[in-house]
């Protein structure tokens, strides 16, 4: 018996071979088309620059570079303190020193992390982190973008409520001068601002430098130029209101021109520290020792006897009407007055910025920013205070004569 062995293959439809046929053949083809020019790729992305107050995902304020202009405004922190979410910054106007930091959300100004081009910038007050925004170039400020979130994640803990970015410009060209000057409607309070910038690009636009020249003076406002704060030493006095002429006075009284009868603006002049003359001095010729016509007199100490007059001689201290403790209200004794204290600082304020960059590549790039500032701020303030007690050696020459005899029994004044 013959047994035949074989195995069967199917066959491949001539369709299917003749397709990898086809195909094998065409590769040739297909390699030598790529072997072409390759048209430019261009890919479209959906971050596309534009306003961040529109795209950003994360909520974003800013300002350009027309808001800044349009705004009328010569200090850049009150543009910026606009923005409700920096309502609480400190200005000029309301520090003690003149500067400028941002706060958002109130939450104090080393917690609100302000940048320059991206990077932080170096503090303006000592022992803080806060960055004196009025130090920042005006001309050269293309925008401001504020990130009202928290931004710690990035920036670490000092960005807990947000950032400030002052973007400035990296192309500026050619000289510009801005002179600003504002005055309020009621008057005081001048502010002056004068910049001037120049700048260059070089080497086909892959560099520039830039320097700008910042003035700024504000003459500040006291408190008797507003009628709001004028006489803000008005004053309510107790317990009587004038018990030394009528015992029947009203228990409280609010009367104006107070005065501090204990001292005096005009400088008065006491026997000695705590001493008492007992040599009769009246140099007025009434019949009454000096040292007993005034409360400051017959005080003795810190108080004084005797006022002294512009042309350097001096007068008998007069008290005015005592209406308490020590409070009186009119006479020689130190006005308590705030007319002349400051409602703002006066502050005049000199920057100089020069920035330069280049770029070694398309992706690198190198930069220079440095500045000087030189600021200012004068605050006037009459603190009720002890300043006249300064003792007069018995040999000055300038002791008037009618006073001699007193320094001849008490060593001095």
């Amino acid at each position: 018996m013959k047994a035949n062995n074989y195995s069967r293959r199917p066959n491949l439809p001539k369709t299917a071979v003749a397709a990898a046929i086809s195909a094998a053949l065409s590769v040739p083809a297909v390699v030598v088309a790529q072997s072409g020019d390759i048209d430019e790729i261009v890919v479209t992305g959906s971050r596309i620059p534009a306003d961040p107050n529109v795209i950003s995902s994360v909520p974003i304020q800013s300002l350009n570079a027309e808001d800044i202009r349009n705004s009328g405004e010569i200090n850049i922190a009150d543009i910026v303190a606009d923005i409700p979410a920096l309502i609480s910054s400190q200005t000029a106007e309301n520090s003690a020193t003149g500067a400028n930091s941002l706060n958002l959300r109130g939450l104090g100004g080393d917690r609100t992390l302000t940048l320059v081009n991206g990077r932080r910038h170096v503090a303006g007050f000592r022992g803080s982190q806060a960055v004196d925004t009025g130090t920042i170039p005006r001309a050269l400020v293309r925008s401001v973008e504020v990130t009202t979130g928290g931004a710690s994640a990035v920036y670490g803990a000092d960005a807990v409520t947000g950032v400030v970015n002052f973007i400035l410009r990296d192309d500026f060209e050619g000289f510009q001068v801005d002179i600003q000057q504002g005055l309020p409607e009621r008057g005081e309070g001048r502010t002056t601002a004068v910049d001037a910038t120049w700048g260059m690009n070089f080497d086909d636009d892959r560099g520039n430098v830039a320097v700008s020249l910042s003035f700024e003076d504000d003459t500040g406002i006291l408190y008797g130029d507003r009628d709001w704060s004028r006489d803000n030493g008005i004053s309510s006095v107790g317990p009587r209101a004038n018990p030394s002429t009528d015992p029947n006075a009203p228990p409280r009284a609010v009367v104006d021109n107070p005065t501090f009868w204990l001292t005096s603006q005009a400088g008065s002049i006491a026997p000695t520290f705590g001493g008492r003359s007992t040599t009769y001095v009246d140099i007025n010729n009434n019949g009454i020792a000096d040292c007993q016509e005034s409360e400051g007199g017959r005080v003795g100490y810190l108080a004084g006897c005797w006022i002294t007059n512009p042309d350097g001689s001096v007068r008998v201290n007069q008290d005015g009407t005592v209406l308490g403790t020590l409070w009186g209200q009119g006479g020689d004794g130190g006005v308590i007055s705030a007319n002349r204290d400051s409602l703002y600082p006066e502050t005049e304020r000199a920057v100089v910025n020069i920035n330069a960059n280049y770029d070694l590549t398309d992706t690198f790039n190198v930069f220079f920013e440095g500045k000087y500032v030189e600021a200012t701020s004068t605050t006037f303030s009459e603190g009720d205070g002890f300043y006249d007690t300064l003792f007069i050696q018995a040999d000055n020459p300038y002791i008037p004569s009618q006073l001699l005899p007193v320094v001849a029994q008490t060593g001095g004044l």
